[in-house]
């Protein structure tokens, strides 16, 4: 862990008015950032009373972390399918075309496969959470202790304008005592996100493991108002942290949240973001966030593409990449069992003669197998074939591919009209959902796909008309908006 931030953690614990004048400005962000890595242990000892515990209501459970017994074995490998959206074209033409990269877990056959994890609950307790709404989120929190295996590492950290810990990082076999914990929670005051994301992420790196799923979970409902509260600070926090194993997942509870910040902090800690309308809902989503952390099965995951002599790539669709030349490099980050996540990349092909074929790339995929701890790779070489017809071009169109190339280019036309909202140009917003529309229509009909058609749908219930009615109003659509083209562009989910 960072030198700085162990002398602003310092701080925090021993003079709470020093840390609120020390956590205003920029400098707060270098003093959160976390070290490399290395050289933190895998032998885990008993958890040390923690100093940052604040009057007598938070308890620490007497509890060792010690190293999982499981023998875990190596089950299969990650599939990769590489392949163009149309893999014919028509001869003697230059051509613009997509290719898609998609990458699927594997299965895991026996339960001692899954990888550890090692997770901390951070919940806001700022007066506006008190009533249904903590009690709603330490129900949510004891679903998800319950979720977890004995092996698993569990921390609960709590911030108002001050920072909690009523769980420090311990083994959840006795879960009698953490849920016992999480009860004792109650309301306080004002919200020092920052700082509480800051000592959660604390208490997941001191038993941090390559080998295990680290996260944190962050449930909030309100804006940041103590300590650094922009949404570029807190999407650094998450890059500092997701770029030391802690990835970030995001819970926004209700109306009074701030979207973008909570966006951008999952965004840069690499994790999912969700839009929690009722309380209720709340059991819900961290029952299926714990369900998605126990399937990971591949982290580190980097996918290059090195495209051909002649052929030149333009941009890849909706996520953040390299290009150097004709080399592309993208960060998919982890893979979960059974699930594809995929990228397309938009290239520029020279005139392919008839009957011939032109090899398009060449791409090399490596990613650390969490069932055994090993770095592997997988490589697949993607080729066009020239036709002088049209119906044989149009035969052999990829519609799988071709959906996917769809759904990037709509829902980064969403993120448009999103910003157009945001900026109080609700015509212009409209009138692009509205083509936006019309466009995954037909798709949704030339490509057979109900996905498009699921998309279609969601465009539809964020146009102004809809919003007359009353099915949303705005606050509501710009925050589903929020999530459902986050959790698209990040991880394909829908």
């Amino acid at each position: 862990m960072g030198f700085l931030r162990w002398i602003y953690l310092f701080f925090w614990n021993a003079d709470r008015e020093v840390i609120l004048v020390l956590s205003f400005g920029v400098i707060a962000i270098l003093v959160f950032r976390l070290g490399t890595g290395k050289g933190r242990a895998e032998e885990l000892p008993a958890p040390e009373p923690d100093d940052a515990i604040v009057q007598a209501e938070p308890i620490v459970l007497p509890v060792a972390v010690e190293p999982a017994s499981a023998t875990i074995e190596q089950t299969g490998q990650v599939k990769l399918d590489a392949v163009m959206g149309q893999p014919v074209v028509l001869a003697g033409q230059s051509h613009t075309g997509y290719l898609k990269v998609g990458l699927t877990g594997f299965s895991l056959e026996d339960e001692r496969q899954r990888p550890p994890v090692n997770v901390g609950f951070v919940i806001d307790r700022s007066g506006s959470m008190s009533g249904d709404k903590l009690e709603e989120a330490k129900q949510a929190a004891i679903a998800g202790v319950e979720q977890l295996r004995d092996d698993d590492i569990v921390s609960v950290i709590t911030y108002d304008d001050v920072v909690t810990t009523w769980v420090s990082p311990t083994r959840a076999r006795n879960k009698t005592e953490i849920c016992d914990a999480i009860r004792r929670i109650t309301p306080g005051g004002d919200t020092a996100l920052f700082a509480g994301v800051a000592k959660g992420a604390a208490a997941v790196d001191r038993f941090f493991d390559p080998n295990q799923v680290n996260r944190l979970i962050l449930l909030s409902d309100g804006q940041a108002n103590v300590g650094p509260s922009s949404p570029p600070e807190l999407e650094e926090l998450g890059r500092s942290l997701a770029a030391d194993g802690v990835t970030v997942s995001t819970v926004g509870l209700g109306m009074g949240y701030n979207e973008e910040l909570m966006v951008r902090l999952a965004q840069g800690g690499i994790g999912n973001h969700y839009f929690v309308d009722e309380p209720a809902m709340l059991a819900e989503i961290f029952t299926r966030e714990l369900g998605r952390m126990s399937s990971v099965v591949a982290q580190q995951v980097q996918v290059q593409i090195d495209c051909a002599e002649g052929v030149q790539p333009v941009r890849v669709l909706g996520r953040p990449a390299t290009i150097v030349g004709t080399r592309v490099t993208v960060d998919l980050h982890q893979l979960y069992e059974d699930f594809e996540n995929y990228l397309v990349l938009e290239v520029e092909l020279p005139p392919t003669a008839a009957g011939s074929q032109r090899t398009v790339s060449q791409v090399t995929v490596s990613y650390r197998n969490l069932t055994s701890d090993t770095v592997e790779h997988v490589a697949q070489t993607v080729q066009v074939r020239g036709s002088r017809h049209d119906w044989e071009v149009e035969a052999a169109v990829d519609n799988d591919a071709m959906v996917a190339v769809t759904e990037y280019i709509s829902t980064e036309n969403t993120r448009e009209a999103l910003a157009l909202m945001r900026s109080r140009r609700f015509d212009e917003a409209d009138e692009l959902l509205r083509r936006n529309i019309e466009y995954l229509e037909d798709a949704a009909e030339e490509y057979d796909s109900e996905r498009l058609d699921f998309w279609k749908q969601e465009n539809l219930g964020w146009t102004v008309d809809e919003q007359k009615k009353g099915r949303y109003g705005l606050d509501k659509v710009e925050k589903d908006m929020e999530e459902k083209t986050y959790m698209y562009l990040e991880n394909n989910y829908y």
